[in-house]
């Protein structure tokens, strides 16, 4: 609080929280010069703890209570005393003190946020405890609930400790059996008897021809040989009638076009056509028919490449208008030469050249091959010598490959090259060797084997 007070010769800065008060003499900004017996101006800055108020922080707060004001008042809770809000309907209490968070503490047997929904294992209005023995089961809780015991599938009794009907042996299994009656209970095997009248199958659950239905009755409608009856356990007994065909019994014709001519026999259903005439016999009416194909390969005359011969892809290698199907010459590459005479079928070569007569053209031709040796011309050192054993020094002009080139002289010891060089010099007196008359050394007789 304001006021003066006598402290000791201290030295503090102008404006010091001191002992809770603030101190200042107002003249010297920085500190606060005071001598033995002096006296400066304080005022007090009254902060109280939590849970207290009052000039001398002496008083509890509102909801606060306790010699230290550090407990709250019934019914309020938190670190602020806040008052309870919480309706417990009469089966809790508030969460209350400084710990507390507000929530209701139910009673035993009830929950929720109100406690007013009974625990798990209590039922009732009053939340009573279940007390059955629900072997297979859970109890019938729950405000609404009446403490008997809810059995599982194939469960029944109050205990729920014996197969209910339709369920058999020790874990009460359900039995495939339906409409006929089932070997069932704990001590059961699951076997079926035979199927109730009208019913079939291996667990009697479809119905048999001319039956129809859940119950599988007779089908007793007159379909007039134009339909059949609706059976089987999804059917009504009602008639399907066939295409064309309406009515309860199935014996009203539709005639679309009222031509006179039942749909299911007319060749134009929605045009009229009492004489169904077809010229081209595909089963669609003249009247109607938008395409007429004489040649039955699906495409209209008008656009047919073969009008008499079935062509359904329009073939037509050579492009001519005229379908592969009837062309009866096929040329491809058009040069005049039918397909099946052609040396080039698709590379036109009218005169049908063929060089090396291997029967491709020389048009087409990508290997000339003129000694017949398997070696492409361009790429053969002896294109006219099949024997190959010029090795690019001899004149390759006869059959035998012996004839040298100039500067080279035949030998029976060149194992490699018959036709070696005399040291790259040509001698025109050659000796014997290089004259085939002269010497037994190009007698055609001695057996020679060149590579």
């Amino acid at each position: 609080m304001p006021g003066v007070y006598s402290v000791s010769e201290v030295n503090i800065p102008d404006g010091w929280d001191l002992f809770g008060a603030t101190c200042s003499d107002g003249s010297n900004p920085s500190a606060i010069d005071l001598g033995a017996g002096e006296t400066v101006t304080c005022t007090f800055v009254n902060e109280c703890s939590t849970g207290r108020t009052g000039p001398n922080c002496d008083i509890c707060d509102t909801g606060f209570t306790g010699p230290t004001c550090d407990q709250c008042l019934p019914l309020r809770f938190g670190p602020s005393c806040e008052i309870c809000t919480a309706t417990c309907f009469g089966h809790g209490v508030c969460n209350e003190g400084i710990g507390g968070d507000g929530n209701c503490l139910c009673d035993p047997g009830w929950t929720g946020p109100n406690c007013d929904t009974c625990a798990p294992g209590f039922f009732g209005p009053n939340c009573e405890p279940c007390t059955a023995n629900c072997v297979n089961g859970v109890c019938n809780e729950g405000i609404g609930g009446d403490g008997t015991c809810l059995c599982d599938e194939g469960w029944a009794g109050p205990n729920c400790d014996i197969c209910a009907p339709g369920f058999f042996g020790p874990t009460c299994e359900a039995c495939t059996c339906v409409n006929r009656i089932c070997n069932d209970g704990l001590g059961g095997d699951g076997t079926c008897s035979s199927c109730s009248a009208g019913f079939t199958g291996s667990n009697c659950d479809q119905c048999l021809p001319g039956r129809f239905g859940p119950s599988c009755e007779v089908c007793t409608v007159n379909c007039s040989g134009n339909g059949i009856c609706n059976e089987g356990i999804g059917g009504d007994g009602t008639c399907l009638c066939d295409p064309g065909w309406t009515g309860p019994n199935c014996d009203t014709c539709t005639d679309s076009d009222q031509d006179g001519v039942c749909d299911p026999d007319d060749n134009c259903v929605n045009t009229p056509n009492p004489g169904q005439e077809d010229a081209d016999q595909d089963g669609i009416g003249d009247v109607c028919d938008a395409c007429n194909d004489v040649d039955g390969d699906g495409v209209c005359d008008s656009d047919d490449n073969c009008v008499n011969t079935p062509n359904p892809g329009q073939e037509d290698a050579d492009q001519d208008g005229i379908g592969n199907a009837c062309d009866t010459c096929n040329d491809s590459d058009g040069d005049g030469v039918c397909d099946p005479d052609d040396n080039c079928v698709n590379t036109p070569n009218p005169g049908q050249e063929d060089a090396d007569q291997d029967g491709v053209g020389d048009a087409c031709d990508d290997c000339n091959d003129s000694d017949g040796d398997g070696t492409c011309d361009d790429e053969d050192q002896c294109p006219q010598d099949p024997n190959k054993i010029c090795r690019g020094l001899c004149n390759c002009g006869i059959p035998d490959g012996l004839d040298c080139a100039p500067g080279h002289n035949f030998s029976l010891s060149s194992a490699h090259d018959p036709c070696h060089s005399y040291g790259g010099l040509h001698d025109p007196s050659a000796s014997a060797a290089h004259d085939p008359s002269a010497s037994s050394a190009h007698d055609p007789s001695l057996s020679m084997s060149f590579l």
